[in-house]
């Protein structure tokens, strides 16, 4: 599923705005990537991203991967 079609469905299913879940989302990602935990930042740093920080695309897309991976 592309990452702007599982927006709108996050957003329909909540009675919310894209705009709204993409901020959201942001926020919880900031958190993630300020965390100090060693362990954590060691996992962030695995997120392949075309600048210092992965942006929602990037993680949404490495995540995905992830999880095929497992299946």
């Amino acid at each position: 599923m592309k990452v702007n079609k599982a927006l709108i469905h996050i957003a329909v299913a909540h009675v919310t705005s894209v705009t709204e879940v993409r901020r959201d989302i942001q926020k919880a990602l900031d958190e993630g990537w300020n965390n100090s935990d060693p362990k954590v930042q060691e996992y962030w740093r695995k997120i392949p991203s075309k600048h210092d920080k992965p942006n929602l695309e990037e993680v949404i897309q490495f995540m995905t991967e992830e999880v095929n991976r497992k299946k």
